[in-house]
């Protein structure tokens, strides 16, 4: 992935810079690293140890401190999963990979936010690489349905707890 982006430096160009380092006498080591889903950010704020795992982690503190953050989780690519479609009305399961889809979700964050604008000013904080893309929903609520719909889920407790 390091190299995927067209601007990205190929392998050339980054072994070439290393070398040059490690002849100036000034590089005291280097491994690769793993990717960032492996990775755990180790903080210590106001005395307190803090491990955030995974990408994104000092926004992921940031969400959590500002009481928004209800949820994230990072997903397994398309080739793990399936696709079920009802074109015909009946149900047709595809497994993954899913070779005419152009765009892939990688994860979500779920946040209880007042706005749709707070929502874009939470994701314009995002430390995003370029050409990612964060694309903002709202979760329907039951007050989203009609009054008969509603009326209908208030015989299902568990549809009121959400």
């Amino acid at each position: 992935m390091l190299h995927s982006l067209p601007e990205s430096p190929q392998d050339s160009e980054c072994m070439a810079y290393a070398q040059s380092v490690q002849q100036s006498g000034r590089m005291l080591a280097a491994e690769a690293l793993q990717g960032v889903a492996t990775a755990t950010t180790v903080r210590v704020r106001q005395g307190q140890l803090l491990l955030t795992d995974g990408p994104f982690a000092e926004t992921k503190e940031q969400l959590a401190d500002a009481g928004v953050l209800l949820d994230l989780n990072g997903l397994h690519p398309p080739a793990m999963g399936a696709r079920v479609s009802f074109d015909s009305g009946k149900p047709v399961v595809t497994d993954g990979p899913f070779t005419e889809t152009k765009e892939v979700l990688g994860g979500y964050w779920m946040l209880k936010l007042n706005s749709r604008q707070e929502a874009i000013d939470w994701a314009c904080r995002c430390p995003a690489s370029a050409n990612e893309i964060i694309e903002i929903r709202q979760v329907q609520e039951l007050e989203d349905f009609p009054p008969d719909i509603q009326k209908i889920a208030a015989d299902f407790p568990d549809l009121q707890a959400q």
